[in-house]
């Protein structure tokens, strides 16, 4: 296990109490370590098991017990404190490891839980629907704060699923603090022709440096949105005739790309705050006005250096913890007096 570890941190020395976070870990490398753990032990566990199980120590006794985790979409991050929790809803991939950093920059005394895709343990169904996501992890979150107010939020995706989160809640009279959307956009995608239109009004004004940066943004994004269309298409043509999809094609991010593109938010009785990443090279009258006319309590945008897929990474991070502190301390403050 220690060969593994050193091989994936790329550090020669490893002590067996050793922290995974602590030695420069973080998403990207704990699927690889998990990859090759699961190469050579032949079992398979989800990311959020770090949590958990973030040493060697820890990790190499499981395997001796054949010990497997107790499954839950709710990840306890960073539980110690006194102040209410913050609940946070995964992205696309449906894994919550990404949220370590920023759990880490917030106070101390401040808890944080994760929210992470049923299904990544592979024994789970997958959810289809951005409604059935909210409601199930509702009923998680529940079991740990049965009563608000609520301080929950989202990324990409994720922040979807917490407004969706917040209307239901809303709906059984619970109250909302806070609803944080860390860069989320606010609709399915629209028609091809109405796209274009939005990318002809993001590009005017730029400079030509900006513009050729703003294309070469999107365009990385190409491969992901052909290979989803795919997806859905055989997802799709599968439903239509009785069967199933294959084990093999099952995936926590194209089942939760499929939920997003079926999502049609209806209004929500509250207030939003939009965590903006304003380095995209992009307008954020897309994301601004859409929220406006879904939250009737009006918006309130922060604006985060960085862009849509770095800003809970290092050094952006640090900024977007501070406003979220700022905002969960504003909203902790009129809720709790």
């Amino acid at each position: 296990m220690a060969e593994i570890w050193r091989e994936v941190l790329g550090v020669s020395q490893i002590g067996i109490h050793e922290n995974f976070f602590d030695l420069g870990g973080h998403s990207l490398l704990a699927v690889r370590l998990f990859a090759q753990i699961e190469k050579r032990f032949g079992r398979r566990w989800p990311l959020a098991t770090l949590f958990q199980l973030p040493t060697i120590a820890q990790f190499a006794a499981t395997i001796e017990k054949v010990w497997s985790p107790k499954w839950s979409s709710l990840v306890a991050i960073k539980p110690d404190g006194s102040k209410p929790p913050f609940f946070c809803v995964h992205g696309l991939g449906g894994n919550v490891l990404e949220f370590s950093d920023l759990a880490r920059h917030l106070d101390d005394d401040q808890p944080f839980y994760g929210l992470q895709s049923q299904g990544l343990d592979g024994k789970r169904p997958l959810l289809h629907s951005v409604e059935d996501m909210a409601a199930h992890y509702v009923k998680e979150m529940r079991e740990l704060q049965p009563v608000g107010p609520y301080f929950i939020g989202g990324r990409s995706l994720g922040g979807a699923i917490a407004f969706e989160m917040a209307r239901q809640l809303r709906a059984e009279d619970q109250e909302i603090a806070l609803l944080a959307l860390l860069d989320t956009y606010p609709a399915q995608p629209a028609r091809l022709g109405q796209r274009l239109a939005g990318h002809a009004a993001n590009l005017r004004g730029l400079s030509f440096s900006e513009k050729f940066g703003y294309v070469a943004h999107k365009a990385r994004f190409a491969p992901r949105k052909i290979k989803g269309r795919i997806w859905r298409a055989i997802y799709d043509s599968l439903q239509k005739s009785g069967r199933t999809l294959p084990r093999v094609l099952e995936s926590a991010t194209e089942f939760n790309s499929l939920a997003a593109h079926r999502y049609h938010p209806q209004a929500y009785d509250g207030r939003v705050t939009l965590f903006w990443a304003r380095d995209d090279l992009r307008a954020s009258n897309d994301l601004v006005a859409g929220w406006r006319a879904l939250a009737i309590g009006g918006i309130e945008v922060q604006e985060i250096p960085g862009t849509h897929l770095n800003i809970i990474k290092e050094p952006h991070v640090a900024e977007l913890a501070n406003k979220l502190t700022e905002c969960l301390q504003r909203a902790g403050n009129s809720n709790w007096g």
